[in-house]
């Protein structure tokens, strides 16, 4: 088990109470990755090939449809688009350096039919 991302995730309020099977399969496919300010993470319009859960970084979202925003540890970033197929619709760059957990697109389907109850965990994780 990916210890890291273990006690990371824990860190995360929406998966603090997670079942231990469920925090193994999940920490199965997810790697712990530190951002330093500035980063892009992702650009509008691109296929996202990650899903992000932010740990302790602060991420600003700059929509063309929405006001700019903050988000903050605990917040999720890709998990509809990955689960829709579809390209983002903002652009996110790191504020503040961090931790955050990422999960690969393509381990996404197969995480959630191994444990269809961790879908209304991750959307929760989305604000």
């Amino acid at each position: 088990m990916n210890t890291s991302a273990s006690v990371d995730l824990r860190a995360i309020p929406v998966f603090a109470d997670l079942e231990e099977a469920d925090l193994k399969l999940l920490t199965k496919f997810t790697k712990t990755k530190r951002f330093p300010q500035g980063t892009s993470l992702l650009k509008s319009g691109q296929i996202c090939s990650n899903v992000y859960l932010l740990v302790d970084c602060r991420v600003k979202k700059i929509g063309t449809n929405a006001a700019d925003h903050m988000l903050d540890g605990g917040e999720a970033i890709g998990v509809l688009e990955v689960l829709k197929g579809q390209p983002m619709d903002a652009d996110y760059h790191v504020e503040t350096e961090g931790n955050a957990l990422v999960i690969p697109a393509t381990a996404l389907e197969e995480i959630l039919l191994l444990s269809p109850s961790l879908g209304p965990t991750l959307v929760k994780a989305l604000k």
